[in-house]
């Protein structure tokens, strides 16, 4: 079963992704977290800054608070790094952190499940230019950092992988004895 949003919860997004893509590219920003609720058929934003030393556990917590109090739970995250996975990699194949990876792409990443288990992820890949005192955006189209990611599985980032660990975490099991 495919995740299933009504197109208004995809418009309003969409409308965030958009936001962050132009604070990415007029004010340089790095790791901000929006955490994106949808209730009663509205979406509920929430955004914070984290430290380095505890952005894992801040996107941990965010999963389970928004799986919590929602039927679906959204990550919106700016400068996360990741890997696109082939199908004959796993997650366990790469190291614990990409930022040093040559490999990694840096992107705007929205990820989204349902208390199904159903998972979406999008990712708007950049790279920044530094032209002397100036360091500019430059968005890169999908295709030219591999296949794009259709769900959690596809993809190696340990800040969206912390997410999806609370999210998991809040979820009660699918069967009860």
């Amino acid at each position: 079963m495919k995740l299933q949003l009504p197109q208004r919860a995809w418009e309003a997004l969409y409308g965030l992704v958009a936001e962050a893509r132009r604070r990415v590219e007029r004010d340089g920003e790095t790791n901000p977290i929006v955490v994106a609720i949808g209730r009663d058929r509205a979406i509920v934003m929430e955004a914070a800054q984290w430290d380095e030393a505890s952005k894992h556990e801040t996107m941990r917590t965010a999963g389970a608070m928004a799986a919590r109090i929602s039927p679906i739970a959204v990550a919106l995250v700016v400068d996360i790094y990741f890997l696109t996975l082939t199908p004959s990699e796993g997650a366990a194949d790469f190291p614990p952190s990409l930022a040093d990876d040559p490999r990694s792409v840096e992107a705007v990443c929205l990820a989204v499940v349902d208390r199904q288990g159903n998972s979406f992820v999008r990712l708007w890949p950049y790279r920044r230019e530094v032209h002397g005192l100036e360091v500019r955006t430059v968005w890169v189209d999908e295709s030219e950092v591999g296949h794009p990611p259709q769900d959690a599985g596809s993809i190696a980032s340990p800040i969206v992988a912390s997410f999806w660990q609370g999210v998991d975490e809040a979820m009660p099991p699918a069967h009860q004895g």
